[in-house]
């Protein structure tokens, strides 16, 4: 805290102070930690929906205060000025807030503690809530914050969208770990060979030990999600600095970042079960459960950061005039993509996930905000290219036989509904994956983002390269369930911008594509392809 004010009462408003950001992050993640290390929260019982919800929390905020951060650097050169003022009072108003959160911690976390009910656990996360927001105040004044952010609000919208994509993409790294649990429980348990040989592993029950300790690896603490927010953290910070990388090269940061936090999971998982089977189980379960992982994902990230700065190879020999701008249209462009997400994420807070509500949420809500930006729209909005439709069939074609299933039931609540809302609630399904969602996200990724990639930062039509379509639609597929075939289809519908400039062949194809999905599902008894 003390650093955190350092020489801040004697600044004038001509100086800038920018350090006191990376501050503020580190005097959050270091009570954050604290907090962990006090009482680790549960994973399963009657708070699991809370801890999950936490958990997409903190992926998304730190997502989004990156984002926004890197972004607010970019688009504003001679930003105004921070004013002089006196953090002291908010610091000790912070203090006053944390204390009681930390005291709290312990009892309502800790071993041995009685499982918490959700009266108790309110009054800690708003306490919580509070702490963080006076540490804010104390760093910024909110008005210089309000002014700043109110001339580019298109910061916020971009960087709210790249923090609930952070969430998508460790949903989906999650949903790997059943296919790539072998391959890592057998590399630890070769690691943990070189040094013991009472090494006990069963794959199918996901239980690997040394000695008398074991530990189950289960999906949500396997560490995989790290792989995920790596690659969606250098997708962010290369896309920043595409302006004075060759994006090419750089595109191999993502593999090579992949690699690392998978080598580093399986270092991570070897080095708890050997603090464990060595009589040190609650600094193996302490520790090594989760917070090794956020600081491998952490030494990860600023690594690429380094790499992309400090390496002649992956660096332009002349930067671009453009270089990390930002387009002037991103926030209407981006803001139906996020209203869809907010509103995705929000059913799966409240347990509706899968209801018959939450599918109809999801597109009233990016329809309502296309209503509002439709100024902006590319004209016409639709195109009528025969190739864009054609590419369009392939990729929908792909996407149903990539995802091979027996044709399964429709799902029991959509069973258990009356004829006449079960044929409502098909209609807005229908709706949505053919005509609003294809939209929203055309706007997003090949409207804003392939143009902001493009050699120029802000390119249209045909000018952009195969670096900057695969970044675009690597970013796109990591959205959906199946990320290799959304690139695929990604490339498919970045193919139909190129062949004539005009987002609307685009949003065709994807039109085309999802219209494909439909027709299986209904026509060929598909469901799964719907879920």
């Amino acid at each position: 805290m003390i650093a955190a004010v350092a020489g801040s009462a004697g600044e004038g408003p001509g100086r800038r102070a920018p350090w006191r950001w990376a501050v503020l992050a580190g005097l959050l993640a270091a009570e954050l930690g604290l907090l962990t290390v006090l009482g680790d929260l549960p994973t399963i019982g009657p708070l699991g929906q809370l801890v999950s919800t936490l958990r997409m929390g903190m992926a998304v905020a730190l997502a989004s205060a990156v984002t926004a951060w890197m972004l607010l650097r970019a688009v504003e050169t001679s930003p105004e000025p921070l004013p002089p003022w006196r953090p002291w009072p908010w610091l000790l108003a912070h203090a006053a807030a944390f204390l009681p959160v930390a005291l709290l911690t312990p009892r309502l976390f800790g071993p041995g503690a009685a499982p918490p009910t959700g009266g108790r656990v309110a009054p800690w996360l708003a306490l919580l809530a509070g702490a963080t927001v006076l540490a804010l105040r104390s760093a910024v004044p909110f008005g210089w914050l309000g002014r700043r952010l109110g001339r580019t609000w298109g910061v916020p919208v971009v960087a709210l969208a790249a923090g609930l994509a952070s969430w998508r993409v460790m949903a989906a790294s999650e949903a790997l770990w059943g296919r790539m649990a072998d391959g890592t429980l057998r590399a630890v348990a070769w690691l943990l060979r070189l040094v013991s040989a009472e090494v006990i592993v069963d794959l199918p029950e996901r239980v690997i030990g040394l000695g008398a300790f074991e530990v189950e690896i289960a999906q949500h603490c396997a560490g995989i999600d790290g792989v995920g927010l790596t690659l969606v953290f250098q997708s962010i910070w290369i896309g920043l600095a595409h302006g004075r990388l060759r994006l090419g090269r750089a595109l191999l940061l993502l593999p090579a970042g992949a690699a690392v936090a998978l080598a580093g999971n399986v270092l991570r998982i070897a080095g708890l079960v050997w603090l464990g089977g060595n009589g040190h189980e609650e600094l193996a379960v302490g520790a090594f459960h989760s917070k090794v992982g956020w600081l491998l994902f952490t030494a990860i990230a600023l690594a690429s950061v380094a790499a992309t700065e400090h390496l002649d190879w992956l660096r332009r020999p002349q930067a671009l005039a453009a270089g990390g701008g930002m387009p002037a249209a991103a926030g209407p462009w981006v803001a139906p993509l996020l209203a869809s997400l907010a509103t995705a994420m929000a059913m799966e807070v409240v347990g509706a996930g899968t209801g018959p509500m939450a599918y109809g949420l999801r597109v009233a809500a990016p329809l309502l905000v296309l209503a509002g930006v439709r100024r902006w729209w590319p004209r016409p909005l639709v195109g009528r290219s025969g190739l864009a439709a054609l590419l369009g069939l392939g990729a929908g074609v792909l996407w149903v036989v990539a995802h091979r299933a027996e044709p399964a039931l429709p799902p029991p609540w959509l069973a258990d509904l009356s004829l006449p809302a079960r044929g409502a609630w098909i209609a807005v399904r229908l709706l949505g994956s053919t005509l609003v969602i294809p939209v929203a996200e055309e706007l997003a990724f090949r409207g804003f983002l392939l143009s902001w990639l493009a050699p120029h930062g802000e390119g249209s039509g045909r000018d952009f390269g195969l670096p900057a379509a695969l970044l675009s639609s690597l970013a796109f597929g990591a959205l959906h369930a199946g990320w290799w075939q959304g690139t695929l289809a990604g490339l498919a519908f970045a193919l139909a911008l190129r062949l004539r400039g005009r987002l609307g062949d685009a949003i065709l194809a994807h039109m085309v594509a999802n219209g494909v999905v439909a027709l299986a599902v209904l026509a060929g008894g598909r469901w799964d392809l719907w879920r």
